[in-house]
């Protein structure tokens, strides 16, 4: 009676055991690629630096004491426009005794003219006498010059770009004072290595950006390819924006993207994220179809812009790969496709 009361419980755990459902593991999500048609061309970006096409640095001609600055960084002046002011309080009493010195010159030469048409002086004391007065004359232009050379004037129409000094500073003639643009065209300055340098000419099409200044793509053309190799191999190029937001300055970093054709000729490009590396093999991707995955062998080709990889084969247009969590992926496992790049 023992056993039969044993062998009942048994037989009743173990179907109450057979019984209770199994659940399946749960889909696993997966981030996929759909793999579009083969392209042909390339599209490679550079970081570059805006440069004026009339841009210059000016400062005194003669050397002083700022007194005053004016102008201000990123403000747009006319020409003429005082900028800058030296302390000319020197120069202008030099040009008061150069013109005291002129005026006297010019009635020395009154009287020995008088003397020499009454044939009471000579020539050679006549000639003297206009040597000397030519020679006040220049003092006081020399002189007049200096006092103006105290004034910096924006000498055609443009913008500020940067102050290089403070006011109360002394300085020498020439030293730099502050940076300007004209309204001309804007310009950028990219390097590119010299396995693409023969595809780039004069007029080829291109589009900028300038960081948060000009966010959106700014068309531009290249103006210029210059010969001569830079230390590091790479080749620089100089392209026009056809048209520039007024806060673009020279200085400024910009990113320059241009489109070139693929050696390779037209290829499917994937995510490099999508490839998996295989130590004792090719590289495979995850390729997702009727909610499971399965692994495919492919052959790469260079990696393109905007972290895409060119594959020359194993896949075809239309199907998809998995391009996040790969490396988690088992064959035949069941997933669910929860978004897209």
């Amino acid at each position: 009676m023992k056993h039969s009361l044993l062998a009942l419980s048994l037989l009743g755990l173990t179907c109450c055991s057979e019984d209770k459902p199994t659940s399946p593991d749960a889909p696993r999500p997966v981030i996929v690629q759909t793999v579009a048609e083969a392209q042909g061309d390339e599209i490679r970006t550079f970081s570059g630096i805006v440069k004026a096409s009339d841009s210059a640095t000016l400062g005194f001609e003669v050397p002083g004491r700022i007194t005053a600055i004016f102008a201000e960084a990123g403000q747009s002046y006319k020409k003429g426009e005082v900028l800058a002011q030296l302390d000319v309080a020197n120069l202008e009493s030099d040009l008061r005794r150069a013109t005291a010195e002129a005026q006297q010159m010019n009635s020395e030469l009154q009287r020995v003219q008088q003397l020499f048409e009454s044939e009471n002086t000579s020539r050679a004391k006549l000639d003297s006498a206009i040597a000397a007065q030519k020679a006040a004359a220049a003092n006081v232009e020399i002189a007049q010059k200096k006092v103006s050379d105290g004034t910096l004037v924006m000498p055609y129409d443009g913008v500020i770009e940067s102050l290089l000094l403070d006011e109360q500073g002394v300085v020498s003639a020439g030293t730099g004072l502050l940076t300007i643009q004209g309204n001309g065209k804007m310009k950028i300055l990219i390097s590119v290595p010299a396995e693409l340098i023969n595809q780039i000419k004069v007029g080829m099409r291109a589009t900028v950006t300038v960081g948060r200044i000009a966010p959106n793509s700014l068309p531009a053309a290249v103006d210029r390819v210059f010969p001569q190799a830079a230390k590091n191999g790479t080749y620089q190029i100089s392209l026009t924006l056809d048209q520039a937001p007024e806060k673009v300055l020279g200085g400024m970093d910009a990113e320059a993207s241009l489109t070139f054709a693929n050696v390779n000729g037209p290829t499917l490009q994937i995510e490099l994220a999508a490839v998996v590396g295989n130590p004792l093999g090719d590289p495979y991707v995850w390729v997702v179809k009727d909610s499971t995955v399965s692994k495919r062998s492919v052959t790469t080709g260079k990696i393109r812009a905007e972290g895409q990889i060119e594959i020359l084969s194993g896949l075809t247009p239309g199907e998809q790969v998995a391009t996040r969590g790969v490396n988690q992926l088992i064959e035949g496992q069941s997933v669910k496709i929860s978004g897209t790049p």
